[in-house]
């Protein structure tokens, strides 16, 4: 009942769609109970298309394990259904730049998150001194060591704790109480301008590009990002 009150739209292809998509996530390893929860928390899962469905499995293996993709899928619904250029972004920045264990960002709902709010909690704790992302290169024999001595990685905090947490939350656990409320809302005004500021440069680049070799031969203009809403547009239905 509760599917057909959140998608009704179901009922008129129930006995088709429901299986076909059941059995994707069978063949991706999925539990019976977790293929059932999502159908039941994201009813509009049914109208995904195969291939999408399939390649995104692919590329979710690229950065996680297999259980780690599971796991990631059922924390955030947006590493399946976003697209996937925001997906990528997300991950690349918080395995290669910030160096988080992948087990660690599969574990949250970190990827659900928008990335303005990952990088500002980020830069936060980066420019007052409290985190410090190591190599990349480095990442793997960290956590082995981490695991031989049981001595916590110093300067370091889990995306749960930076991006999923609410304010008094981060606050305490990330800065101790050294850092207040005031100069995190201070912060984050300065670093949307920051961001506002990067955005402008980067659209006066791209503003010309086109995704036709020739845009008098076709008498129109279509932008990057217009591309990028047109590819995500095949997702569904």
């Amino acid at each position: 009942m509760q599917i057909l009150v959140k998608c009704p739209s179901i009922m008129t292809s129930y006995r088709e769609k429901i299986p076909a998509v059941n059995s994707w996530f069978t063949n991706a390893s999925f539990k019976e109970a977790d293929r059932t929860a999502l159908i039941h928390r994201h009813p509009g899962m049914v109208f995904m298309k195969r291939n999408h469905f399939s390649s995104r499995i692919g590329f979710l293996n690229t950065y996680l394990t297999i259980s780690e993709t599971q796991q990631v899928i059922m924390q955030s619904i947006g590493a399946l259904v976003d697209h996937e250029s925001v997906v990528r972004q997300k991950l690349e920045y918080l395995i290669r730049i910030m160096s988080h264990p992948t087990a660690k960002i599969a574990s949250c709902r970190v990827i659900d998150h928008k990335f303005s709010r990952i990088r500002m909690r980020h830069e936060f704790l980066i420019r007052a001194g409290l985190y410090k992302p190591i190599a990349y290169r480095r990442l793997i024999k960290v956590e082995e060591k981490e695991k031989a001595t049981n001595e916590k990685r110093p300067h370091y905090f889990s995306p749960y704790d930076i991006v999923c947490s609410n304010d008094p939350y981060f606050l305490k656990t990330c800065t101790k109480g050294a850092l207040t409320m005031n100069e995190l809302v201070a912060f984050e005004e300065l670093f949307e301008k920051e961001v506002a500021n990067e955005d402008e440069r980067t659209s006066e680049n791209e503003e010309n590009e086109s995704i036709f070799e020739d845009d008098q031969e076709h008498g129109m203009k279509v932008t990057v990002d217009e591309k990028k809403q047109a590819e995500a547009d095949q997702f569904y239905f």
